[in-house]
């Protein structure tokens, strides 16, 4: 073979950081216009060899079409290997597209009609026939779509990809994490919705709600109180009771304090606080609670009561009725 023929045949131009070219047409270029005219040419054939329609074809030619998919890959693969000998930097299409990552959306998509005609060549679904034909290029598709948007969210969420900001002193290793997300994506759709919805979140926002409100409840016994009744208690004798502050809403409770006023008129006091775990824990997140401790000792005999509230910077005030009866 004379060196002409052996440099077309591998397609490398030394010298040459972008991609090789085969008889002066780029290497990307040719290596598309072969799978297409491969995969025209297959369907074609056996559909004629057949004389049967689409619809009426069973998992056995799904079996061989797909194997075919998978053996073009292999050699598209073989050869830009070939074509990037020397070369670590990866081909990219426009500087910023590799070439591989429609490759292994591709590959991902032909894997999984593989695994669906092992699965289910007896119960062979002729609806899903289209789907099986059109997935190399359905997965390149989502993999060349879950590249930009796979960029797109790193480069929001932390800093920017090295290969956008040293295109030089990139190397194909630096890629391989968008080769298996471009893998993920052919290989099982849902993976490309959650990329399309997470970047949908991202770049149009949901809206600016209005923080979420905190909700107070008072627990005692795991049960919710709109009164706490301590019972009957002797005079000067003490009735304690733990009393739990739930945060029941969807938002943190800010700055949150409670307070116990003393009763009218300098009358003595029945009820206080023996401990606040509340107004000296700092904010109470969603579905957590804090510990007040009451205590109800009676001064007198009869009944008497008051009003525990509980307030903070994002909640107006809660109030629970404390009542009992001094014997």
């Amino acid at each position: 073979m004379s060196p002409r023929v052996s440099k077309a045949i591998v397609g490398f131009v030394p010298g040459n950081s972008g991609p090789g070219t085969f008889w002066g047409l780029p290497f990307f270029w040719v290596l598309l216009i072969v799978a297409v005219l491969f995969v025209v040419a297959i369907v074609a054939a056996i559909l004629c060899l057949r004389k049967k329609k689409i619809v009426d074809l069973g998992p056995e030619f799904f079996f061989w079409l797909e194997t075919a998919y998978l053996g073009l890959l292999l050699l598209i693969a073989i050869l830009y290997l070939s074509a990037k000998w020397g070369d670590p930097r990866p081909t990219l299409i426009g500087g910023l597209l590799p070439v591989a990552v429609p490759w292994f959306g591709a590959l991902g998509a032909v894997m999984l009609s593989l695994e669906g005609v092992f699965v289910w060549n007896k119960k062979w679904d002729k609806g899903y026939n289209y789907w099986h034909i059109g997935r190399p290029l359905f997965g390149a598709a989502l993999g060349i779509v879950a590249f930009f948007l796979f960029v797109l969210t790193v480069n929001a969420a932390s800093e920017r990809p090295e290969f956008l900001t040293d295109p030089a002193k990139t190397g194909s290793a630096d890629f391989i994490v968008y080769y298996i997300v471009a893998f993920l994506v052919g290989y099982r759709e849902e993976t490309f919705r959650e990329l399309i919805k997470r970047a949908t979140d991202m770049i149009v926002g949901p809206g600016h709600s209005a923080a979420s409100p905190p909700v107070v409840a008072f627990i005692v016994a795991g049960k919710t109180q709109t009164t706490i009744d301590f019972g009957q208690a002797v005079q000067g004798n003490e009735v304690a009771k733990d009393v739990e502050v739930h945060n029941i809403g969807s938002g943190a409770l800010v700055a949150p304090f409670v307070e116990l006023p003393p009763p009218p008129g300098g009358a003595a006091v029945a009820f206080r606080i023996e401990q606040d775990s509340l107004t000296s824990g700092g904010d109470v997140p969603a579905g957590d609670f804090r510990l007040v401790k009451l205590v109800f000792k009676p001064p007198a005999a009869g009944a008497l009561a008051a009003r525990l509230t509980v307030s903070g910077k994002n909640v107006a005030p809660k109030s629970v009725e404390l009542k009992g009866t001094g014997t």
